[in-house]
């Protein structure tokens, strides 16, 4: 799943070009030959992403919560640094289920 943050003026011109792209992006993340039990359900919403996707995992009764966490350069990463909660801490901490941040 992927959450489009809403309120950016990014956001409001461009919202269903946005979700467009974040669905196919998350299409993407799986294999056209790979061999799944299951197909994976994507989901793409607007909203707050923490809001959202504990919204969706509590829904969907979630039994992990895989995030990928990425890390900024420059100013970004001496201000995240100092920043009370990202999205993967504040999900983390506030998850019915066990959550799993994967860098790359």
């Amino acid at each position: 799943m992927h959450a489009v943050e809403e309120g950016s003026v990014t956001a409001i011109y461009l919202q269903e070009r946005l979700l467009a792209d974040a669905r196919k992006r998350l299409e993407s993340l799986v294999a056209a030959h790979a061999h799944v039990v299951s197909p994976p359900e994507i989901e793409v919403v607007s909203g707050c992403p923490v809001e959202e996707i504990l919204k969706v995992a509590e829904k969907k009764q979630a039994d992990l919560i895989v995030m990928g966490a990425h890390r900024s350069n420059g100013f970004g990463a001496l201000a995240s640094a100092h920043m009370p909660w990202t999205i993967a801490q504040a999900i983390a901490g506030h998850a019915q289920c066990p959550v799993l941040a994967v860098g790359g």
